[in-house]
């Protein structure tokens, strides 16, 4: 996907338009462009994937027919010209929220209003957490210590949490999977908090949003987290006790940490091992409960 390519497509889509290519955003492999029309301007998203743009694109699809209308930016133009997938956007000024209070339960309200919205066979099926687990713990054995803390952590629980989760059952919902404050913005012109990105959205339990969650913005206020849940609850008409599953909820921030430090190690991303043996130290402090 070179700049060259780029530019050539946008033009060709849009011959009356200026085509800019906008700076690469750090961590994503994406591209993002500008076309400034007579009377307006887009923000156009150039995939690195395929399946990328195919899945925002099937969620946008659904999001745009769904009633309840998550607050989103819905695309007004796509195209696929062999390598290079495409999206078009109007050209709206966003800026960066605070996870306080009220953000909190507002983004609550947002992730049940997606998880309440309609799924798509098209999109892909999160398997359940316990699948994982020895899958996970295999591949941590080039990492030797953390290897045996891992497996020390599951022999002491895994009865116990096998027990909790034994009558629990619960549908698949639409899931973001990137669901935090670097997809949520208040837009400028009307001051509307919105959700973004949906490439790597899927179909799975809705704990698999929340546990990415818990140990980033909802770790260290419990009143933020406390608003964040309320404004879940109250949007599904869920009890205190119905949701979030406590058993669930540990099991799928274990897997998620074990996840972490193959990625982390083969991408060379030091902060983040670092963050992966912190989320370890929690989990390892909470499975007390499971013992």
């Amino acid at each position: 996907m070179d700049d060259v390519s780029v530019r050539a497509a946008l033009q060709t889509a849009f011959p009356t338009g200026v085509v800019e290519l906008l700076p690469r955003l750090r961590g994503s492999a994406n591209r993002h462009a500008s076309v400034h029309l007579a009377t307006r301007r887009l923000f156009i998203k150039i995939y690195a994937s395929a399946s990328g743009f195919e899945t925002e694109r099937e969620v946008l699809r659904l999001l745009s027919n769904y009633d309840a209308k998550l607050p989103t930016i819905l695309p007004e133009q796509s195209d696929v010209k062999g390598s290079l997938a495409w999206q078009a956007f109007p050209w709206i000024e966003l800026d960066p929220i605070e996870f306080d209070m009220p953000v909190a339960a507002i983004s609550g309200k947002l992730m049940a209003y997606l998880h309440s919205a309609p799924t798509s066979p098209v999109l892909e099926q999160s398997p359940p957490p316990l699948s994982h687990v020895d899958e996970r713990l295999a591949r941590l054995n080039s990492f030797p210590e953390i290897h045996e803390r891992a497996t020390k952590v599951w022999a002491a629980v895994r009865l116990r949490v096998l027990e909790e989760l034994s009558n629990y059952d619960t549908p698949p919902v639409l899931l973001q999977n990137d669901f935090g404050k670097r997809n949520i913005f208040r837009r400028r012109d009307t001051g509307q908090v919105v959700v973004i990105d949906f490439e790597r959205a899927g179909v799975g339990d809705s704990h698999w949003e929340l546990g990415k969650l818990w140990d980033r913005e909802l770790r260290e206020d419990p009143a933020i987290r406390h608003a964040f849940l309320q404004g879940y609850r109250a949007q599904r008409g869920l009890l205190d006790e119905e949701w979030p599953n406590p058993a669930l909820l540990w099991l799928i921030r274990f897997v998620a940490t074990l996840a972490i430090f193959p990625y982390a190690s083969r991408v060379g991303d030091r902060p983040f091992f670092e963050h992966g043996l912190f989320k370890l130290k929690l989990v390892e402090a909470e499975s007390s409960q499971w013992t």
